[in-house]
């Protein structure tokens, strides 16, 4: 590794520059930091606003605590360097349509897929064009495109931003002030209203001392209330999530030491992202049985309607199996999607159930680019999404080779 580069903090100044674009061209244009699938994911989700006449701008700011670092880093691959930045943001998104209008602001944490190529180590490797979108190598791209004729230095092409996601994670503080105050307020009027009806024989003194004996009361039982209150709202919250929580907890202490039995770096961070990345394409493509990431025997599940979606924190690994040199993932995963229907906005959290599936012995390969393959008969490369068979020899390309795939994917 190069020992001049400080991939840490790069990573998040990375993570910067991919929430300035983001900023700056919303929905209408793609950060150039972005890989070629990130790019198509989310030309799937504007493709899906156009047919509905929406628009979403969704804008990043600074949250009130800034925490930021490195969720997950690799440096033993050969080939790449790969950091997962986060920063917590201040995001609102706002859908309009020509009958309706909705705005959500929260809190969230951003999470970034930050890769860099290792000194040049991989020039064979296929790459999709930033300027034509055609595949080439990353050294013919360097050389200049075979089809656009456009050159690139390799600060063009790495490094990338190869996917992303946003959890909601709230930095308000809540006081108890505001009941305090109430309190106060309420305690004190009550009590000047009776001696004011009953003022006969007190002092002046003395109705004062009673009305700041009251307040005080009043501020006591505020905090009270407001204790209660939190706890109230905290209880109920962790009870209406309690299986979730649970699922989740005892999916992070299971799955890793599986995978790591097949892919010794395999990362749960890294694999959230390729989850959520997953969902998200299966959910804005209007024809997903086509894609090459789903080989499903049955349709998979379609919710025409979902203009937006992002997941709630929660995923459970119902089972995890080998079987005939492939590995499976039953997964259920939450995600809250936004829908417009009937000229309407309305969120609605949803559970999807995948059965994911990929070669045993295939690693994670943190630069794989689904539009940008190599097949294996030829060496030729091709656009996997838009072609199941290499066009220059024909062989049938089979994703579950390279990456993970889904064989089921339903609606709960």
């Amino acid at each position: 590794m190069n020992n001049q580069i400080d991939y840490d903090n790069n990573s998040q100044e990375l993570l910067r520059q991919f929430i300035k674009q983001l900023n700056e061209g919303g929905m209408d244009k793609d950060p150039t930091i972005a890989s070629q699938d990130l790019k198509y994911i989310r030309g799937l989700q504007r493709a899906r606003l156009a047919r509905h006449g929406v628009k979403l701008q969704k804008t990043y700011g600074q949250a009130k605590k800034d925490i930021k670092g490195n969720a997950w880093k690799l440096d033993s691959d050969t080939s790449f360097v790969t950091r997962i930045p986060f920063k917590r943001l201040q995001a609102g998104t706002e859908y309009i349509s020509d009958r309706a209008k909705k705005i959500v602001n929260k809190t969230k944490t951003m999470y970034g897929y930050a890769v860099w190529l290792k000194g040049q180590k991989k020039p064979q490797k296929a790459y999709t064009c930033p300027n034509c979108g055609a595949v080439s190598t990353i050294h013919q791209l360097t050389e200049g495109c075979p089809f656009c004729g456009t050159r690139f230095l390799m600060r063009d092409l790495y490094p990338k931003i190869t996917g992303y996601y946003t959890l909601e994670t709230p930095d308000r503080v809540i006081t108890p002030f505001p009941m305090m105050i109430l309190g106060a307020i309420a305690a004190g009027g009550i009590s000047a209203y009776n001696y004011m009806i009953d003022s006969a024989g007190k002092s002046i003194a003395e109705i004062v001392v009673s009305v700041l004996i009251a307040a005080g009361v009043g501020v006591i039982g505020g905090t009270l209330l407001f204790i209660a209150a939190v706890l109230g709202i905290a209880l109920v919250r962790v009870l209406c999530n309690l299986s979730k929580i649970k699922n989740y907890s005892r999916t992070k202490k299971n799955l890793p030491p599986f995978m790591r039995k097949y892919d010794p770096d395999f990362s749960l961070d890294y694999f959230i992202g390729k989850l959520v990345s997953l969902t998200s394409t299966l959910l804005y493509s209007d024809k997903a049985d086509n894609l090459s990431i789903y080989e499903g025997e049955s349709p998979a599940a379609s919710l025409p309607d979902v203009v937006d979606a992002e997941w709630l924190g929660y995923f459970a690994l119902n089972k995890s199996y080998e079987q005939d040199g492939l590995l499976y993932l039953d997964i259920d995963i939450h995600m809250n999607c936004m829908h417009f229907k009937n000229g309407k906005f309305s969120s609605k959290n949803h559970m999807f159930n995948l059965l994911m599936s990929k070669r045993a012995e295939a690693k994670t390969d943190y630069d794989f680019n689904v539009q940008a393959v190599n097949c294996k008969s030829c060496g030729a490369s091709f656009d996997a999404l838009r072609e199941k068979h290499c066009p220059n020899c024909g062989t049938p390309f089979r994703m579950t080779d390279y990456d993970w795939t889904v064989k089921r994917f339903v609606s709960h």
